[in-house]
C-alpha cells in the first residue's frame, strides 16, 4: 500500500531507483523488493491512466489479470478511492474475440 501511495505522488522513477539502495541499506527485506516494485508500477499505472480521463475517477475498474494480481490492484485502487472487480477469466480472449470479428479481422 506504501508503494501505491508514494506513485500516486508522481515520483516513481526516483522510488523505482530507490529500492536497490533501500535493500542494501537494509530499510527494504530482500523479500519485500518485488512486492514494492509491483506496487510502485500499479500506483502508476493508476496514476497514469487517471491523468489521461483529466482526474475523473470511475467508481468501478474492471480487472482482467490473474486473481493474485487482481487483488494488488484491488489494493491500489483503494489507494485512489476506487473499487476493482474481477472480470471473467476468459474476458480478455473473448474481448479480443470480438474486435477482431468487429474489424472483420476473422469470421
Amino acid at each position: 500500500i506504501q508503494a501505491c501511495k508514494l506513485a500516486a505522488d508522481g515520483v516513481v522513477l526516483h522510488r523505482l531507483f530507490s529500492v536497490r539502495a533501500q535493500g542494501l541499506f537494509g530499510t527494504l527485506a530482500d523479500d519485500m523488493q518485488s512486492d514494492y516494485l509491483s506496487g510502485l508500477l500499479i500506483g502508476e499505472e493508476i496514476r497514469e491512466a487517471l491523468s489521461v480521463l483529466d482526474n475523473i475517477r470511475p467508481k468501478q475498474v474492471y480487472l482482467i489479470c490473474k486473481p493474485t494480481l487482481a487483488e494488488r490492484y484491488r489494493t491500489a485502487l483503494s489507494t485512489f478511492d476506487m473499487d476493482g472487480t474481477e472480470c471473467s477469466q476468459r474476458a480478455s480472449s473473448r474481448g479480443l474475440l470480438a474486435i477482431a470479428r468487429e474489424r472483420s479481422l476473422i469470421l
